[in-house]
């Protein structure tokens, strides 16, 4: 896959994981993990979560977990329930992301 082999050279220039700036190491977590489809729609419910959170002017990452809730429960009225879990795993999906490059980079959550 294309997304698969761009993901695999960008990360062969980068010596150190410290180098990725936090967008850059959720996308290609995301990108090296899913299908296209998937990804482009992980990409877009994060993005929805990263809006409302400036909005309302809360900390993405690390989000609270009280943030989540409050998000999911503005967005409940609007969107269906299969909506909402697949923007929880979108969010949970880049926190693990950005969990898993700060302890690669030796320092811990």
């Amino acid at each position: 896959m294309a997304t698969t082999h761009a993901v695999t050279g960008l990360l062969s220039v980068i010596s150190e994981p410290s180098e990725l700036r936090p967008g850059d190491r959720v996308r290609l977590y995301l990108e090296s993990a899913r299908a296209r489809n998937t990804v482009r729609g992980y990409r877009s419910s994060f993005n929805q979560f990263r809006a409302w959170c400036a909005s309302a002017e809360l900390q993405t990452l690390p989000a609270a977990p009280e943030t989540i809730a409050l998000y999911l429960g503005a967005n409940a009225g609007r969107l269906k329930a299969s909506t909402l879990e697949h923007h929880l795993s979108a969010i949970a999906k880049a926190h693990k992301a950005a969990r898993d490059t700060i302890r690669r980079s030796g320092r811990t959550c």
